[in-house]
């Protein structure tokens, strides 16, 4: 925001000139509040306002040429009136190259930064997804292994079951082959020892 004061003391070409340094590069039409600060009505037909004592009004400016000859003629009022402070104009001025260029520098920094942080962020999420990958992979490696060994004791179990019920089968085999030969033996006895008193009976 640009503040104009329009008074006697900026009458005069060099006083009007250095009032409207820069405003030649603002956009026109340019829309400005004029506050009038004298006790007298204030009119400028070529801008289109009139002010009344103490107020303020919205007013545009169509070029510059306009807004020149617009703060010439209130300065040239103000020196007649020797008036120190008749109006003020409020203008949004425009942004000096100084201003625009450390604007810009600012606003690439911020995208740099703003790209130096998506890069960072990216950078977390992969690291974070592959440390996610590995859990999950030693996680099912893990399950697997624990499967694996669950089957192999399952089998040896299954195995060392086998071998005692073929060693309990081979040993009742045994017994029975054994007892078998027994049974046997003793009927052959028995058979031998009836011999010979059937003899002496004849």
């Amino acid at each position: 925001m640009k503040i104009i004061i329009i008074g006697a003391a900026s009458h005069g070409k060099g006083a009007i000139k250095r009032l409207l340094e820069g405003l030649d590069k603002l956009d026109y039409p340019l829309k400005t509040e004029v506050e009038n600060l004298s006790y007298a009505h204030l009119s400028l037909p070529e801008a289109g306002f009139t002010l009344k004592p103490g107020s303020t009004s919205p007013v545009e400016f169509k070029s510059f040429a306009v807004l020149s000859r617009s703060l010439s003629s209130l300065s040239a009022i103000a020196y007649m009136n020797r008036n120190d402070g008749l109006a003020k104009v409020h203008i949004e001025a425009a942004e000096s190259d100084e201003e625009a260029a450390e604007k810009a520098a600012e606003e690439a920094l911020a995208t740099q930064q703003a790209l130096a942080d998506e890069e960072a962020r990216k950078e977390e999420q992969a690291k974070a997804d592959k440390a996610a990958e590995e859990a999950r992979a030693a996680a099912e490696k893990a399950a697997t292994d624990k499967a694996e060994k669950e089957k192999a004791e399952k089998a040896k179990a299954d195995k060392a079951k086998a071998d005692a019920d073929a060693k309990v089968a081979a040993k009742a085999k045994a017994a029975e082959e054994a007892a078998a030969k027994a049974a046997e033996e003793a009927g052959n006895n028995k058979a031998e020892g009836s011999e010979p008193a059937a003899k002496a009976t004849e």
